[in-house]
């Protein structure tokens, strides 16, 4: 509730309404909604990346010979994969400027938006070393 929380300049603080769902008031949520979107837009790029390789590949193979058709794939394969580069280099760039920055190394982990905790153990595990 303190990040829903506003303090007044004497001093007064004015609490969140009741009745807010708990997991918006949780400060790991709201930490995870950037990195949620930062790994989604970098995943986004690649993924569209690899669709438009695919895509010009198909083009070039069934151009018969057309120079116009070939050169119009091999400028967008081309293009496609300094995207890949440019993802690549900027998943690098926010990862070192994070850590050096004080924040947590595994800024890209997928986890889920109410925390980062650790999956339960399961009821198969057979040896007795901790989860």
């Amino acid at each position: 509730m303190r990040f829903l929380a506003l303090t007044l300049p004497d001093g007064t603080s004015v609490q969140a309404p009741s009745g807010l769902p708990s997991n918006l008031t949780d400060s790991s949520t709201i930490y995870n909604i950037p990195q949620f979107a930062v790994t989604l837009l970098i995943v986004g790029v690649v993924v569209l990346s690899i669709v438009m390789i695919l895509f010009s590949g198909i083009q070039w193979i069934t151009s018969q010979g057309d120079p116009k058709a070939i050169e119009g794939a091999r400028k967008r394969i081309t293009y496609a994969v300094i995207g890949l580069i440019v993802a690549m280099a900027s998943f690098i760039i926010v990862s070192i400027a994070i850590t050096l920055l004080g924040g947590d190394p595994n800024f890209f982990h997928m986890g889920n938006f109410t925390g980062n905790n650790p999956p339960p153990c399961s009821a198969s595990r057979t040896n007795s070393a901790p989860c």
